[in-house]
C-alpha cells in the first residue's frame, strides 16, 4: 500500500496528492503501530507542506500546503486535526467537533453528497448516525 501512496503523493494532480494525503493521516490515526508509516511518506508529506514550485497555481499550493501542514503534524505525534463546524439543521444551530481525521473524512463525503441533494435537507439525528455520535 505505501508504493501506491507514494506514487499519489508524486501525481501531478492537487487533488490526488491532497486525498492521498488525508488517506496517510487516517491510516496513522488507525494504525496501531506508530513506527508502521514509512520514512518516504512522512518525509514526502513534509516536502509537500512547505512546496513552492511556481509551475503549480497559488490556489493549489496554499490548499496543498494547509492540508499537508495538518498532515505533518498528525505524523510528528502532535494534537490531531480539530476544527469545531456550525451547523445548521432544522432552523437551528448546532457545534459539531471534529477531532480526527476519520471524522473529517466523514462529514466531509456527507456534506459532498447532500450538497448533491440540495432540496434534502438531512436532520441532525442523521448527520449525528453519519459520525457516529
Amino acid at each position: 500500500m505505501a508504493k501506491y501512496l507514494s506514487v499519489a503523493l508524486e501525481s501531478s494532480d492537487v487533488d490526488l496528492r491532497i486525498a492521498a494525503g488525508e488517506a496517510v493521516a487516517v491510516l496513522y490515526e488507525l494504525a496501531d503501530d506508530e513506527a508502521a508509516m514509512p520514512e518516504t511518506i512522512v518525509d514526502k508529506v513534509r516536502e509537500l507542506s512547505t512546496d513552492s514550485n511556481k509551475y503549480r497555481s497559488r490556489k493549489d499550493r496554499k490548499e496543498q500546503r494547509s492540508t499537508f501542514r495538518d498532515v505533518a503534524k498528525t505524523l510528528d505525534g502532535e494534537d490531531a486535526i480539530y476544527q469545531i463546524k456550525m451547523v445548521k439543521t432544522n432552523d437551528v444551530m448546532e457545534r459539531l467537533v471534529l477531532d480526527s481525521w476519520k471524522s473529517k473524512k466523514q462529514y466531509d463525503s456527507f456534506r459532498k453528497v447532500t450538497s448533491s441533494l440540495a432540496r434534502l435537507r438531512p436532520s441532525s439525528s442523521l448527520l449525528w448516525q453519519v459520525l457516529g455520535e
